[in-house]
């Protein structure tokens, strides 16, 4: 399933259509083999309560910014850039969603911590 996600930042609103991982099966795989993501889409994971969800990026092909969310619906960390690395990506704060998008997305859009998303 897939669904428009709104990112509101100081001087605009962007979209986001996203793949949404919410099962077990979902939030494991990811983005995981996968060769292409196009520039307006992401794959959204929610996760069941709020927490320090560490995102494992092995086997990830794609480079990817990953935007932190609150149960507030608030960006509250973003790591740019992550691929293929064995650790975990861990935020700085405890999040409820993570966004994945391409590398450079939130540069580009000027997505910054403390913006609103609507989900």
């Amino acid at each position: 399933m897939k669904k428009p996600i709104l990112i509101q930042t100081a001087n605009n609103k962007v979209e986001v259509i996203a793949e949404i991982a919410d099962r077990t099966a979902s939030l494991m795989k990811g983005l995981k083999f996968r060769h292409v993501l196009s520039q307006k889409e992401g794959m959204l994971f929610v996760f069941p309560n709020e927490g320090f969800h560490a995102m494992h990026m092995k086997d990830t092909l794609i480079p990817l910014d990953l935007i932190f969310i609150d149960s507030d619906r608030e960006i509250v960390d973003i790591k740019h850039g992550e691929k293929k690395s064995p650790d975990l990506i861990r935020p700085e704060r405890l999040c409820r969603y993570v966004l994945e998008v391409n590398k450079d997305f939130c540069r580009h859009k000027n997505i910054k911590i403390g913006d609103k998303v609507r989900i």
